[in-house]
C-alpha cells in the first residue's frame, strides 16, 4: 500500500467526502499562491493541514488539533497548532 493510501485510510472515516474536496482546493490555492510544488517532503504537512481546516470549516463537529495528533503520531499537538496557523496565513 502507498503511503498516500495509508494516510488517508486513518481518516476517510471520519472526514466527509466535502472536506476532501474542500482539502484539494486549499492545496491548489497555496499552490497558486506560493509556487510551492508537493513534494516527498511536504505532503503530509500540507495535507494535514488543509484536511484540518476544510474540516473546521465544513464539518458541525471536528475533530480537534490533538485529535489529528493522535491518529498521526508523527506530529504532536504544538506542532499541528503552528502548522495550522502558517497554513491560514499562506492560503
Amino acid at each position: 500500500m502507498c503511503p498516500i493510501q495509508v494516510f488517508f485510510d486513518l481518516l476517510i472515516v471520519m472526514i466527509s467526502p466535502e472536506c476532501c474536496i474542500i482539502c484539494l482546493v486549499y492545496i491548489n490555492r497555496l499552490i497558486a499562491f506560493t509556487e510551492m510544488p508537493l513534494q516527498p517532503t511536504n505532503w503530509r504537512p500540507l495535507v494535514l493541514c488543509s484536511l484540518l481546516v476544510a474540516q473546521k470549516v465544513w464539518d458541525d463537529r471536528y475533530l480537534s488539533n490533538s485529535d489529528f495528533a493522535f491518529i498521526y503520531p508523527f506530529f504532536v499537538t504544538e506542532e499541528i497548532n503552528k502548522l495550522e496557523q502558517k497554513f491560514l496565513e499562506l492560503i
